[in-house]
């Protein structure tokens, strides 16, 4: 991850860490991926992102996704999660958005 520019590198602490913390917080999910831009351009501060406009994949189906992170200094760890999942994206929408099975 250090070899990443600071932005890629928060954008994939915190992808990886929602990720975990939606499979831990609700069984019912099995979280594959997590794309912070599918439908916005996150927001990144110093040591912070809001991707409000992400989308995660679990079991198959796509799902919309906001999150607000932060990060330590060298953006390595997630200190802050904020995240709420939205509806099922439909599978009509999946090529415009970029979404694959």
């Amino acid at each position: 991850l250090m070899k990443l520019d600071p932005q890629t590198r928060i954008e994939q602490t915190c992808d990886a860490e929602v990720l975990l913390r939606i499979n831990r917080d609700d069984a019912s999910f099995n979280v594959e991926k997590v794309v912070a831009y599918t439908f916005g351009e996150p927001v990144f501060g110093n040591n912070s992102v809001a991707a409000h406009g992400a989308a995660f994949r679990s079991g198959g189906t796509w799902y919309r996704l906001s999150y607000d992170c932060v990060t330590g200094p060298r953006h390595l760890d997630a200190h802050e999660l904020h995240y709420k999942i939205g509806a099922k994206i439909p599978r009509a929408q999946w090529t415009k958005y970029d979404l694959y099975d």
